[in-house]
């Protein structure tokens, strides 16, 4: 099992990414539920946009976390056209930051590499990197999207 858990800053007070993040997964659900997500892991920055895409199906339900304090999705997603793809599940949260007009949105998951032992070793090797880079992508298109001023320089 392999965890992985990025975060960007947001230039929103928490209770307003939130709603801003909750309308955004609304916006994009399917008839079934289903959210359709792109995970975008950019090649090199010399060539410019170049970049291996894969697009998952998201589902997830809202609540709250064990000590009640932040409002969060459980999420998890698997390959929107199958293949030797891992499905994720984690949880997708908002925090407040020390500046109150600033939050910061995580997704913080898990994964099990397939393939068995070459799938692991592969993941050893270099999917993990590849995966954290995804969803620290997936972050960062979140965030650009639910509020005009980011900074992904800060990302932890």
């Amino acid at each position: 099992m392999t965890r992985i858990c990025v975060s960007t800053p947001i230039a929103s007070p928490v209770e307003v990414t939130e709603r801003l993040l909750l309308a955004y997964m609304n916006e994009r659900a399917g008839s079934d539920g289903g959210v359709a997500l792109s995970l975008r892991v950019p090649l090199t920055r010399r060539i410019g946009d170049l970049a291996l895409v894969h697009d998952v199906v998201a589902r997830g339900h809202w609540g709250r976390d064990s000590d009640n304090l932040n409002q969060n999705l459980a999420i998890t997603w698997s390959s929107a056209g199958g293949g030797p793809y891992p499905n994720f599940g984690g949880v997708m949260n908002v925090y407040a930051e020390p500046d109150r007009r600033m939050s910061r949105l995580e997704i913080d998951g898990t994964y099990e590499p397939p393939g068995g032992l070459v799938g692991r070793v592969f993941d050893a090797l270099v999917g993990s990197r590849i995966a954290r880079a995804s969803l620290a992508g997936l972050v960062d298109d979140i965030a650009r999207a639910i509020s005009p001023v980011t900074s992904s320089g800060s990302r932890r």
